[in-house]
């Protein structure tokens, strides 16, 4: 298996180390950091931080007009890094934590992509709804039936049709699903239905990559193919209290993965996740806080 995640800027530095910190508790065959070709300081930096021959510094490309579009880094990160592995990718959030072995994870004969569904159904389409017009779009440009298996969204567990979380995700490189998802992607976001939609309502501009991702992945392979991660990958912090699961968990190592989000940009008093001691003895909230980077 090889984990991939992105560092855009100096200021997600913090965030890359403590997920750095977190996967010497994993096996792995190589860690790719992505940084966006015009961040060559960072680039180098990174690579004076990280000289071990199974960390990679690579640089990827976007287009320029679109350096800005919420998460069009990421899935031009994830992308790049997919065209130069071969085998098995872990795509993970840079603000992510790694608590036990993800290497049981490891796709099995026959499977393809595996996934954790997105926490809450937002933009999501609820089975038995019919198709909103902003997914009548992303099923238009995948050619797709609307005739999938439902799914639960991960904390509020309504039933809806497919719908990936991109924060989290693991796949065989060689059917370029995320290559896939970048060329679409950028298309589909200058058409004028979507455009209108992006006017209407911030969050479609929010969340256009992870819905186009979820049609990318449906047009690329069979539900055979397609496997759900457990509850404990990526397990949303910054969620926590609202979690099916929170009484359960009494400390993060219950837990393979967690997503912090914005958990640090609460209140002191407001964040009752239960670290371990080790992972709460790497933590400096004020560093880990997230700013909103896009336009």
């Amino acid at each position: 298996m090889h984990i991939g995640f992105l560092i855009q800027n100096e200021a997600m530095i913090p965030h890359g180390e403590l997920l750095m910190r977190s996967l010497a508790r994993t096996s792995y065959e190589s860690v790719r950091i992505m940084v966006p070709e015009g961040e060559m300081e960072l680039v180098q930096m990174l690579r004076e931080s990280y000289p071990q021959k199974t960390v990679l510094i690579q640089p990827f490309s976007m287009p320029e007009a679109h350096r800005k579009f919420p998460f069009a880094d990421k899935l031009s990160a994830a992308a790049a890094a997919e065209s130069a592995l071969d085998g098995t990718l872990l795509w993970m959030d840079t603000e992510s934590i790694v608590f036990g072995d993800l290497s049981p994870l490891e796709l099995g004969e026959g499977e393809v992509f595996a996934y954790r569904p997105v926490d809450k159904k937002l933009l999501g389409c609820g089975n038995g709804e019919p198709l909103s017009a902003f997914w009548q779009q992303v099923y238009g440009v995948f050619e797709l039936e609307d005739a999938f298996e439902p799914m639960l969204t991960g904390v509020e567990r309504d039933s809806i049709r497919p719908y990936y979380n991109a924060g989290c995700f693991l796949l065989k490189t060689d059917r370029k699903i995320l290559q896939f998802w970048r060329d679409v992607f950028y298309a589909f976001i200058e058409r004028k239905e979507i455009q209108a939609l992006f006017e209407e309502s911030v969050l479609y501009k929010i969340f256009v990559h992870q819905a186009v991702l979820t049609g990318a992945v449906l047009a690329s392979t069979t539900p055979e193919e397609r496997i759900l991660l457990p509850d404990a990958v990526n397990y949303p912090i910054h969620l926590h209290g609202f979690h099916p699961l929170n009484g359960s968990v009494k400390t993060s190592m219950n837990l393979i993965s967690g997503r912090y989000d914005t958990y640090f940009n609460q209140d002191e008093d407001k964040r009752n996740f239960p670290f371990d001691d080790e992972t709460a003895s790497w933590i400096d909230a004020s560093a880990l806080q997230l700013d909103w980077y896009y336009e």
